[in-house]
């Protein structure tokens, strides 16, 4: 399956479960005329089964939120799994960041025009380790031309996929 298709499918409504493809989000994008597109990915380490030798990994989950003013908001989420160790947290915020930016472009190259933000999970506070990493994901996302958001005004990534992640 190739890396753009991928991120094409497994998408669903949190709302009833079921799955949902990308161009019914697409649609819903289109004829929103006033909506805002948010895009966030978060992850957690997710616990082995024991009875399959499963190694540790993450879940991922990354959400696109139509917020419509006055209105409030609808989302849709994408969860998947990577069976890996991260050397460090920069490693794993990065992963976190380039899942988000290629959804963005996905969605930019179906929608032209659309002006997208994307919620990082970093933070602006530096008593947080991910402060850290604030310019380089700053800078990598604004270079792609979204709009960038981090904490405690990402909430795309820190609240609505940080639940699913988990």
């Amino acid at each position: 399956m190739s890396h753009e298709r991928s991120k094409r499918e497994g998408w669903f409504d949190p709302l009833t479960g079921h799955p949902l493809e990308i161009e019914k989000i697409i649609h819903k994008i289109q004829t929103r005329k006033t909506c805002t597109v948010h895009v966030g990915t978060d992850s957690h380490r997710s616990k082995p089964l024991k009875k399959k030798n499963e190694k540790p990994g993450y879940t991922f989950a990354t959400v696109i939120c139509l917020y419509e003013p006055g209105r409030g908001a609808d989302y849709y989420c994408r969860r998947f799994s990577k069976p890996q160790e991260y050397e460090s947290l920069r490693q794993r915020i990065i992963d976190e960041v380039s899942e988000s930016i290629d959804v963005s472009l996905m969605l930019m190259e179906m929608v032209p025009n659309i002006q997208i933000s994307v919620h990082a999970d970093v933070n602006s506070d530096p008593r947080f380790k991910t402060n850290n990493y604030l310019p380089q994901v700053r800078s990598w996302i604004q270079s792609t031309g979204f709009k960038f958001l981090c904490k405690p005004h990402a909430w795309a990534s820190s609240d609505v996929a940080d639940k699913h992640a988990k």
